[in-house]
């Protein structure tokens, strides 16, 4: 979807895209679709899994090992899990993708990042639901995917000018 379409558009502008997937196969099929539609197209494919907040870090320091000089990152990567379900770190797995993991891994490449551009991709079903500072992790209630996936993009939102300022 989304992450696809912003890959595709950056290789159209003859940028070099370094694509973050977690299924290493999946990823590839995705990328020689684009290399094929965009001849020439400059694609790197690097596995991550942004809920883990270690990967997150070890992903951070390999690209920031071999990229110096990073223009811009773009944060898409979702997810709504049909019944809570916690990250590596005992994070509820939205949040942990939506906002956390980007976090960790916006501040790890700060280095390379210097000057560049931060785009956290949210939804507009975060107007569906209010900031619940009380419990980000979905603790209490009954849970619900749409309310969680919800939840942790009303956070995303909220939390962007705090972000842009420390960026």
């Amino acid at each position: 979807g989304l992450g696809v379409a912003t890959v595709e558009g950056l290789a159209g502008l003859g940028a070099v895209v370094h694509m973050l997937v977690r299924d290493e196969a999946k990823g590839a099929g995705v990328a020689d679709r684009i290399r094929a539609a965009h001849p020439g197209a400059e694609l790197r494919l690097w596995r991550c899994d942004v809920a883990d907040l270690d990967d997150v870090r070890r992903f951070a320091a390999a690209l920031a090992a071999e990229v110096p000089d990073l223009h811009a990152v773009v944060h898409n990567a979702g997810v709504m899990p049909p019944e809570r379900t916690e990250s590596p770190q005992g994070l509820e797995l939205s949040m942990a993708v939506h906002l956390v993991g980007p976090v960790v891994m916006t501040e790890a490449l700060r280095g390379p990042l210097a000057g560049g551009r931060v785009v956290l991709v949210s939804s507009g079903g975060m107007y569906a639901q209010s900031l619940h500072a009380d419990d980000p992790g979905y603790t209490t209630g009954d849970y619900s995917p749409t309310t969680s996936y919800a939840r942790s993009k009303r956070w995303q939102v909220e939390m962007a000018p705090v972000l842009a300022g420390r960026w």
